[in-house]
């Protein structure tokens, strides 16, 4: 078993109760982990990347050799979106809940349920205005914004649309917005591309 601890200056692994700092490689090799910026790095020898940031974001990085040979809530990366939102019987699922609850995994300690109450899930049209907004996270899409650059090579609208939907599931709170703003920064930065001083604009610290 695997457990991976985050400490202040460097990142402290488990592995069947023996303890071992950042970098390691695992499994003769087939496996590697080693610190990125404030995130760790997951790297398989056919090329697979998984990058965690200790909190609400992972990355899956597939290599093109295995297009349209993966399943699962990330769709199969054949580069047809249309057919990612398959459950595990292969049926389309109607939406983001189905699809989560089909391949969601057992949980023996009961911290995870796929059902609510109420409007939980849902943002108010007023909400999503007003978090799709230019001081919001319309600096994302904004044509003259810190990111321009990078609006040709990554479309921001899925980032918009994520980060809308996490400040309305989290009443507003300032970080998730700093969250969402660093997620794309992050990508745009990975593929070559600089972006201004978002930070000052967003009201983000480092």
């Amino acid at each position: 078993m695997l457990f991976v601890f985050c400490g202040l200056f460097f990142f402290l692994l488990q592995v069947n109760n023996h303890r071992s700092r950042l970098p390691i490689s695992l499994a003769q090799g087939q496996l590697h982990l080693q610190q990125k910026g404030k995130s760790v790095l997951i790297k398989t020898t056919f090329k697979l990347e998984v990058l965690y940031d200790w909190d609400d974001r992972v990355v899956i990085k597939l290599p093109g050799a295995l297009s349209g040979k993966v399943c699962g809530m990330c769709g199969n990366g054949n580069g047809d979106p249309r057919d990612d939102s398959l459950t595990p019987d292969g049926h389309l699922a109607w939406d983001a809940e189905e699809l989560g609850r089909s391949w969601k995994v057992a949980d023996e300690g009961h911290h995870c349920w796929d059902s609510c109450s109420g409007d939980c899930g849902r943002c108010q049209s007023n909400e999503a205005a007003k978090y799709a907004g230019e001081t919001s996270c319309g600096l994302l899409t904004q044509r003259l914004g810190p990111f321009k650059r990078c609006h040709a090579a990554i479309d921001p609208d899925v980032y918009l649309k994520n980060c809308v939907h996490d400040l309305c599931m989290k009443d507003g709170l300032h970080v998730m917005l700093c969250r969402a703003l660093e997620a794309y920064a992050d990508d745009c930065q990975a593929a070559g591309i600089a972006v201004s001083d978002w930070r000052t604009l967003a009201g983000c610290r480092e």
